[in-house]
């Protein structure tokens, strides 16, 4: 299962690359694929993360869709919208970003420290992530990326347990944990 979730990223990830190559009719609309690798630190160890975001480029607003792998505590796979507002005219820009989305968890836990939990479900969570980066260019728009920011993700562990108190009629529990964590993130990436 892991294996096609991650096949199904890095094709992702590559078929912004091929749209990316295509020549067509000069226009302000302009395609663009942003690849990032990162490391994310909070109250956790640190951990990696990848994203690709592809979309469009408006003047100095880029607008677009990505998917990523997030290391970070729980391994999980954000979808999420992203928008960026880059500032100045020349190949070397600041910018600013911000994510929001979702994330699924992946993670399959290990219950041999409580055998009594039945089973282990993780419901999508919210995932976001903002900040700012300096883009070094070039004219027709590729670029070396380097951003700093806030990340968080919110990560719903729903455990179910089998009760029968005193022998007698057996229920089932069902006990949700919500659990915030927020990062510091640094990428470094490329657009094209």
């Amino acid at each position: 299962m892991s294996r096609r979730i991650i096949i199904i990223v890095l094709s992702f990830l590559f078929g912004g690359m091929l749209a990316a190559q295509q020549k067509g009719i000069p226009s302000k609309w302009t395609f663009h694929s942003v690849n990032q690798f990162g490391l994310l630190q909070g109250e956790s160890k640190a951990a990696f993360n990848l994203q690709s975001v592809n979309g469009f480029q408006y003047n100095n607003f880029f607008a677009g869709l990505g998917a990523g792998l997030d290391y970070y505590k729980y391994k999980s796979i954000p979808l999420f919208a992203e928008l960026r507002k880059y500032f100045g005219k020349s190949a070397n820009q600041f910018f600013v970003y911000a994510d929001a989305g979702v994330h699924f968890v992946w993670e399959k836990k290990n219950n041999t420290d409580y055998p009594y939990l039945s089973a282990e479900k993780y419901p999508p969570g919210f995932y976001g992530n903002a900040g700012i980066g300096y883009k070094a260019g070039s004219k027709n728009g590729m670029g070396f990326l380097l951003s700093a920011g806030y990340s968080y993700k919110r990560v719903n562990d729903r455990q179910q347990q089998d009760s029968c108190p005193f022998s007698g009629p057996c229920y089932l529990q069902t006990n949700t944990y919500q659990y915030d964590l927020n990062r510091l993130a640094i990428q470094i990436g490329w657009m094209f």
